[in-house]
């Protein structure tokens, strides 16, 4: 409780000061809401722009008057190859390799409508849809003493694949001081269900470098994310 409070309380400070300055830029009339398109950041501690709520990606369309279309995506990619050595110790001394195949990428997408109330401030609320998927392997080698006294190695693989499916929702308010430019702070929450297909893999034959022993399981999870305040900036161009 304590850390989120803490960081409601930073968002709205950045919020006010980022609002300060742009007030000693802007022109005497009030400029309405932005209309057009944008791209969104988020403002973090020491006003540092970063990825607004974990998107590579965020941008926004203003579909009518009073309605916006927000788009996010991220993606991350991770990719590793080679060979694996490994080495026992002590009387378990012997040393083996295996092919190192690894990999872990995670693609995240997001949609929202957001209706405004309001013109220069205005209170908006909306959701929409959300995607996830993951998918990841892993290679390590064990060495161990087999049944008749003697040196072994194993040889592990992990895979994993995760399929998501969610909506999330958002309230906040955003107060537009020149017309190329937005500020906003809001509160978001997200309600998802996952999918998880994990398989592992064991007993590697050497000559054939094929996993003699496969075990396989599947995971479902529903989740609600209360994923708590945060202070963006949008730029209209």
């Amino acid at each position: 409780m304590g850390t989120r409070w803490r960081e409601v309380r930073t968002c709205s400070l950045i919020a006010l000061v980022l609002i300060a300055l742009c007030v000693s830029s802007a022109p005497a009339s009030a400029v309405g809401r932005p209309m057009g398109r944008a791209l969104q950041f988020g403002v973090g501690g020491s006003f540092k722009l970063e990825s607004f709520n974990g998107t590579t990606f965020a941008y926004r369309r203003s579909m009518s008057p009073n309605v916006d279309l927000r788009l996010g995506a991220s993606v991350d990619l991770e990719y590793q190859s080679g060979d694996e050595t490994a080495t026992g110790t002590g009387t378990n001394s012997g040393e083996d390799s295996a092919p190192l195949e690894e990999w872990n990428n995670n693609v995240r997408l997001r949609c929202e409508w957001i209706a405004h109330r309001g013109s220069e401030v205005s209170f908006y609320a909306g959701g929409g849809p959300q995607l996830s998927f993951a998918h990841s392997q892993y290679v390590s080698t064990d060495f161990y003493f087999s049944d008749d006294g003697e040196d072994a190695v194993r040889h592990y693989k992990t895979r994993n694949a995760e399929y998501g499916i969610g909506v999330g929702g958002v309230i906040g308010v955003q107060w537009a001081p020149v017309e190329w430019c937005a500020l906003h702070v809001e509160y978001r929450a997200a309600a998802g269900y996952t999918r998880g297909e994990y398989r592992h893999y064991s007993d590697r034959d050497g000559g054939s470098n094929e996993y003699t022993r496969v075990e396989s399981e599947i995971a479902d999870s529903f989740e609600f994310d209360s994923q708590g305040v945060e202070a963006g900036l949008s730029i209209y161009f």
